[in-house]
């Protein structure tokens, strides 16, 4: 279990067409979250292809929990190789059959089936009620105002 990012191992049991032996993972995978909603999402899923692609037909990615909880996942979406991005339509709920999902998984596909081992982001559920407050750090009775603004692009999701 790395920071953010999981890597599921032995689903091979779990979907059907699942393959079992492993096909190159993808790289990192990144989600950030634009639907304002609490226990919603939307936004845009991406990762790095793998270096070698040619054994590979395309990708599926599910939203589930942390640990790949048997049948608490969704299927979100298929796209070929090649693609490296899947949009995630507004109002995704997070409720799935046996509770909340918290996290996005990405598996390489090939002809054959789905490999059993994928990559995995944590999500961060944003909300309304995030906001952000510009303050000036000096006193003076001048108006002013933002010229440029600056965000981080990893979340504090604690």
């Amino acid at each position: 279990f790395e920071t953010d990012r999981t890597v599921v191992t032995s689903l091979a049991s779990m979907l059907p067409r699942r393959l079992q032996q492993a096909l190159p993972m993808v790289g990192s995978v990144d989600f950030q979250d634009f639907d304002l909603d609490l226990g919603e999402i939307s936004g845009t899923v991406t990762w790095n292809p793998p270096s070698d692609v040619s054994e590979l037909h395309g990708y599926e990615l599910y939203l589930t929990d942390a640990t790949w909880n048997g049948p608490n996942h969704i299927h979100i979406g298929s796209v070929p190789v090649g693609t490296n991005v899947l949009l995630v339509p507004e109002n995704t709920t997070l409720s799935g059959p046996r509770g909340n999902l918290s996290h996005i998984f990405v598996f390489t596909r090939s002809l054959l089936g789905t490999s059993p081992e994928g990559r995995g982001v944590a999500l961060c559920d944003v909300r309304w009620q995030d906001r952000l407050f510009l303050v000036n750090a000096e006193e003076t009775t001048v108006k002013w105002g933002v010229l440029e603004a600056s965000f981080f692009s990893l979340p504090d999701c604690s």
